[in-house]
């Protein structure tokens, strides 16, 4: 099973073992569908173990790339786990990922798409970031340059995962 970076033990919170937690995601909801999280373990078979958020405070923050939370995790009943899981990263099985809408995508499978414009091959996108409220293809174009293009419906036309690909128009005031 694949496991995928999902976010990190920031730090600790408070002396009763509470945590902060970052979230790579634009929504709280992976939190609460996933039965469990993992994080790296040497010692363990197959080198990871299951981390279960035991309680969530209801302050939520967003933040520019994440979303951080408080919480009460198993596998830290007091202050001193808690500092020693700090900058820890947190993993989920991929294959339990929630199932998206059709016209929602998951960043891990947009990096690497082949990017078409004007029928050509144009570059291959190397990353995908959240600025405030949209998203931003950054693409390594053919000619070893970058550009950044933001993920909107004026300058996309298509994304096709099963193709591998994604096709821009009207790109030029961006060129």
């Amino acid at each position: 099973m694949n496991k995928l970076l999902i976010g990190k033990i920031v730090k600790p919170f408070g002396i009763k073992g509470e945590v902060f937690l970052d979230f790579f995601a634009d929504d709280a909801g992976i939190l609460e569908e996933s039965e469990y999280f993992c994080i790296r373990d040497v010692r363990n078979p197959g080198g990871y173990r299951k981390l279960n958020i035991l309680e969530m405070k209801d302050n939520a923050q967003m933040l520019s790339d994440s979303i951080r939370v408080i919480a009460r995790i198993d596998i830290s009943p007091d202050r001193n786990q808690a500092e020693l899981l700090r900058g820890t990263d947190i993993f989920i099985d991929e294959d339990k990922l929630p199932e998206l809408d059709s016209d929602e995508y998951y960043i891990k499978d947009l990096i690497g798409l082949e990017v078409f414009y004007q029928s050509e091959l144009f570059g291959v996108i190397e990353n995908v970031i959240q600025i405030g409220e949209r998203y931003v293809f950054f693409i390594d174009k053919t000619d070893k340059r970058k550009i950044a293009v933001p993920m909107e419906e004026k300058y996309l036309e298509q994304i096709d995962l099963a193709a591998k690909k994604v096709v821009l128009r009207s790109i030029e005031e961006l060129l």
